[in-house]
């Protein structure tokens, strides 16, 4: 009995610590505005540490290196593209010599973004494939309790009109109360989630569970680009799915081909003030992206010599006019990450970005894991490519971490015959 206990213990109490410190952070990331203490929003890379301490105390307790070399190679696919990006932005500050601060916030952002993937590799390290669980449970749990204060400030009733309003209209009608519930990056990742649920429906109950709960909490935000993108991705996947080797080898060529030709082509629209006529011929409302767009789209050119400017260049000229009203008036973010890191990366930097985004994760995977590894892959460039075009996603937290995970559990039951 006293094994037994100890045994449960010693599952639980690292299970339960992981679920609260990614609570915290996604949280954080919501950056919800209620009436709910505020977390700062550093606070979830703070989260990282605790998760990566964790399990760094686990080996050193166990000695149990197994699945370690598994998610030191997953967690490559997400780290390269990084590792690009403050190479490349390096050479650019050396011919630009911009000012410290700038270099040192740019810096910083990668340095965030590769602690998300060491958490995630330090979580499934931990526990495998229950991370997509405790991890859905702790972004489940977050939009509870922001759910939860909303009711108390608007009253039930109110929320669940607003959210049969929301749903009836497809997100054409947002109330006040739900409002509130537009936390984008929770969402989006919730939407990730769903799709893995759909994919890996052996186990009819438990994936049945997960995609009820992350369809739910996903819907309660609902942002139309992401149905879409959802519906798009999880129809390639069925596609290369049906397909037999060689026809997948093709899929997965013409799909990274499509994404640079669709990347480019945005831009080209937008240089060429196309971009606006089109959304209007197609009857969709950009909300307001148009008039950003044109603000932005002078200060880059579709030429081999145009170098960038270094990652996060966008989000300083941003700072200095909002924070210490100095420089352009940026009205606001550009709200679309191909002109964002071509702006930053220049011409052959945004290749890279691309190649290294699409391409490369893809050979990687097929490469070690098979291709019938990929097809969550596919879908996780598919949705995220899509966000591009109308957010800044590429470094939001939730959905990232939600890739992540979701990736590399799926790898890891094909790898394994599951």
């Amino acid at each position: 009995m006293d094994d037994f206990l100890s045994d449960v213990m010693k599952r639980c109490i690292p299970a339960a610590a992981y679920i609260m410190f990614m609570t915290a952070a996604f949280y954080a990331s919501a950056e919800y505005r209620g009436g709910l203490p505020v977390l700062p929003v550093n606070m979830r890379y703070v989260m990282d540490v605790m998760v990566i301490l964790l399990a760094m105390l686990r080996v050193l307790v166990t000695a149990d290196f197994q699945g370690l070399g598994f998610v030191a190679r997953m967690s490559l696919i997400w780290l390269v593209p990084l590792a690009g990006i403050e190479v490349i932005s390096m050479m650019i500050w050396l011919v630009n010599c911009p000012e410290t601060g700038f270099i040192v916030r740019g810096t910083i952002n990668i340095l965030c973004a590769v602690l998300n993937v060491l958490c995630i590799a330090a979580a499934y390290y931990m526990f495998g494939e229950k991370t997509v669980w405790y991890t859905l449970g702790a972004m489940a749990l977050t939009v509870t309790l922001v759910m939860a204060d909303v009711m108390r400030r608007f009253g039930a009733g109110r929320v669940i009109a607003e959210y049969v309003q929301l749903l009836s209209t497809f997100a054409g009608t947002t109330g006040k109360a739900m409002e509130q519930m537009e936390m984008h990056d929770l969402m989006q990742g919730l939407g990730v989630f769903s799709m893995y649920c759909l994919f890996c429906i052996k186990d009819y109950r438990r994936y049945a569970a997960g995609f009820a709960v992350s369809a739910f909490f996903f819907s309660v935000g609902l942002k139309r680009i992401d149905v879409i993108g959802i519906l798009m991705a999880c129809g390639a996947g069925a596609v290369y799915n049906r397909l037999p080797y060689k026809g997948r080898r093709v899929f997965t060529v013409v799909m990274a081909a499509l994404v640079f030709l669709f990347a480019y082509g945005y831009l080209i629209l937008i240089k060429r003030g196309m971009y606006t006529s089109l959304m209007e011929g197609l009857g969709v409302n950009t909300m307001s992206r148009d008039h950003i767009y044109e603000f932005y789209k002078d200060f880059y050119e579709i030429s081999p010599s145009f170098k960038g400017n270094g990652v996060r260049y966008i989000f300083k000229m941003w700072s200095d006019y909002h924070s210490l009203g100095r420089g352009l008036a940026v009205e606001d973010m550009p709200h679309n990450e191909f002109m964002t890191y071509y702006i930053e990366l220049g011409f052959w930097g945004f290749i890279f970005w691309l190649w290294s985004n699409t391409w490369y994760r893809l050979e990687f995977v097929r490469k070690r894991f098979g291709a019938e590894s990929l097809p969550l892959l596919i879908m996780s460039i598919i949705y995220m490519f899509l966000t591009y075009a109308t957010d800044n996603t590429f470094f939001y937290y939730s959905i990232n971490i939600a890739v992540y995970v979701c990736v590399t559990a799926y790898a890891d039951r094909r790898r394994s015959g599951g």
